[in-house]
């Protein structure tokens, strides 16, 4: 494919997207009303867990712990108490306090707004810390999960491989992700990955990329 042919497509694949996204997109509480630590809450709770599961805690959790301050101030068994809804409340709970702790030592209590600082803090990786700077900063910066893998990595499967690393497809959208849509894209891509180009089954007559998926293709 020429340079000109991918540059049309990625642009292509990102206005799909977006415009898919502002009539599709799933709502959650932690989609509204936004702020960093609201968005870093929803992350902890939604890890290896159902978005369902995290909805029914959500709510409550942050009632009872407001910020990153009160976290850090609270006892472990009462942060606890409040996870068991979502399971591994031991791993989350151990997990919120240490970077409770981190957070309020280097940052005096706010969480940071830049990418390599947010991956300073103990058990923040790359889609927290993405999640974090869009949803939360608005600042337009990439998620990568196994949805959004799974659609970046079916699309473009001739020009990324097989089997393209965390790094190649951060890199790739990096490149693409729009500056004023970016919160739309990004919830785009997961809920596409969810809904319709999921593992086991794919909705080829819904999806907005199917003209440019190099799997529908081929498929």
């Amino acid at each position: 494919m020429s340079k000109n042919a991918l540059i049309l497509r990625k642009k292509q694949f990102v206005k799909s997207v977006v415009n898919w996204g502002k009539n599709n997109l799933r709502e959650f509480p932690w989609r509204t009303n936004t702020t960093p630590y609201k968005v870093f809450i929803a992350e902890v709770l939604l890890k290896r867990t159902t978005s369902t599961a995290a909805k029914r805690t959500y709510t409550e959790f942050l009632k009872r712990f407001p910020s990153i301050k009160k976290i850090h101030q609270s006892r472990r068994r009462d942060i606890e108490i409040k996870l068991r809804p979502v399971g591994l409340y031991n791993q989350r709970s151990k997990g919120l306090k240490e970077s409770a702790r981190y957070i309020v030592k280097k940052h005096a209590g706010k969480i940071p707004d830049e990418y390599q600082e947010l991956m300073k803090v103990p058990h923040v990786g790359h889609y927290t810390a993405g999640a974090v700077l869009s949803f939360g900063f608005g600042k337009p910066a990439p998620i990568l999960d196994s949805n959004v893998r799974r659609v970046v990595c079916r699309v473009f499967q001739d020009e990324l491989g097989k089997s393209p690393t965390d790094k190649q497809i951060l890199d790739f959208l990096s490149e693409v992700i729009p500056k004023k849509s970016h919160q739309v894209f990004n919830w785009g891509l997961l809920d596409i990955g969810a809904i319709i180009c999921s593992y086991q089954f794919q909705k080829h007559d819904e999806c907005p990329l199917k003209e440019i998926c190099v799997y529908y293709r081929k498929s």
